[in-house]
């Protein structure tokens, strides 16, 4: 908490607080008003016991606060560094592999992300199967999945199954 806001709790707490709970308490405790040395024992006490705490709370400040912030900061650098290290991650290992290896690893990595379009279903379909035709069947019934229509879904397979039937062994009959 800034000091600023700590001094003023201090002022709100020794002025208006303190005279209306020290009235309060003497009056319920003596049956009269406290006189002025209690007043200005109980705004001396708030006074000392508020200067302590903000003392205690630039040592605090100096000694840990300023580590803790940093802390903070790191953590905040390698929290917004992580979607880039993973693309870079992804693409190591998919640099690493050769061929129609790294063709499929590389479908497999688009069709393992959870909000895939249909156009990226198409894409993968085209580098497992190296077939535009069937990717783009394929990539049709994505959209009909998506919007629940299980009845064109079923039509496309029926009018594509000669076709998509060698490419996919466990296409659903």
């Amino acid at each position: 908490m800034p000091w600023t806001v700590s001094l003023l709790q201090i002022l709100w707490t020794a002025g208006p607080v303190t005279l209306l709970g020290a009235w309060g308490g003497y009056l319920l405790g003596y049956g009269k008003a406290p006189t002025a040395e209690n007043y200005i024992f109980f705004i001396s006490y708030t006074v000392i016991t508020g200067a302590a705490g903000i003392i205690a709370n630039l040592a605090h400040n100096l000694a840990g606060g300023r580590k803790a912030e940093r802390t903070a900061l790191k953590i905040e650098r390698v929290i917004s560094s992580l979607p880039e290290l993973l693309l870079v991650t992804r693409n190591l290992i998919v640099e690493s592999l050769e061929g129609d290896a790294r063709r499929r690893e590389a479908a497999a990595m688009l069709l393992r992300k959870q909000d895939l379009s249909p156009e990226g279903v198409e894409l993968a379909a085209i580098e497992l199967l190296d077939d535009r035709d069937s990717a783009r069947v394929i990539a049709q019934i994505e959209i009909y999945r998506r919007v629940g229509l299980q009845a064109r879904i079923r039509d496309l397979m029926g009018l594509y199954q000669d076709t998509l039937d060698p490419s996919l062994p466990s296409w659903p009959k």
